[in-house]
């Protein structure tokens, strides 16, 4: 799948416009991951564009993956989220859309009665489809 929200950017830095190409074809592959599952429902999670995966892919560093993300953002392709982890157990504890939502101190689920401050629990930057480029692309699940 082409990507022309991208030509944009490409256009404007043409010095990394070949690392903007393969951006697309990246998350070309990651519109091609298998969605349904066993239930018929669909993993939403499939979807998700971590920016240490991207840069391993591309074989850049992740700062440069994460400047190539932002162009895919800023295009309206993706968008990003902040995932918080418990530190101890490592399981997805809540995702918020802005850093100024992170809250300075959670309830964690999974531990009984514990309650992690933010210097505690781990937080990864984690981009998705936007809602409105599924709905134009015809994807089939609502991000």
């Amino acid at each position: 799948m082409r990507f022309p929200e991208l030509d944009k950017s490409k256009k404007e830095f043409p010095k990394v416009a070949d690392e903007v190409a393969r951006l697309e074809g990246y998350l070309d592959q990651v519109l091609a991951r298998p969605i349904l599952r066993p239930d018929h429902s669909y993993d939403h999670a499939a979807y998700d564009i971590v920016p240490i995966l991207v840069a391993k892919a591309l074989g850049v560093d992740e700062g440069f993956a994460l400047l190539l993300l932002r162009l895919a953002e800023e295009a309206g392709v993706i968008a990003h989220r902040y995932d918080v982890y418990c530190p101890n157990t490592q399981q997805l504890i809540a995702k918020f859309t802005s850093k100024n939502e992170l809250p300075l101190e959670i309830v964690c689920p999974f531990e009984s009665r514990v309650v992690h401050t933010i210097e505690e629990y781990f937080v990864e930057v984690v981009f998705n489809f936007t809602r409105q480029f599924a709905l134009e692309h015809g994807l089939a699940v609502s991000m």
